[in-house]
């Protein structure tokens, strides 16, 4: 079976998404992971209320990446989910590791 992961983001930090991806990492470490591990990124309701839905565009990048750097550093594949529409309106693109 091949395996792949997905953790949906509410860091407000790229301390936070650090912390986010250790414990991701500890989570899945034990497991034969083939896929990308993915980050989501987005808005957490319609209305926009959840605790990361108004940082920058800049800190959420900021964010994305410390989440993958710490995933690539771990030995997995960081992956991004996200449309095309949502990629260039709340996050800056393209991130490339």
């Amino acid at each position: 079976m091949r395996l792949g992961f997905y953790f949906y983001d509410q860091s407000i930090n790229e301390t936070e998404a650090i912390q986010q991806a250790d414990w991701t990492i500890s989570q899945i470490r034990d497991y034969p992971v083939t896929y990308p591990v993915y980050i989501d990124s987005e808005y957490a309701n319609q209305s926009h209320s959840g605790r990361a839905d108004n940082i920058t565009k800049d800190q959420r990048t900021k964010n994305i990446i410390a989440f993958c750097s710490r995933i690539k550093e771990a030995g997995f594949i960081p992956g991004v989910y996200a449309s095309d529409n949502l990629s260039n309106s709340i996050f800056g693109v393209p991130v490339i590791l």
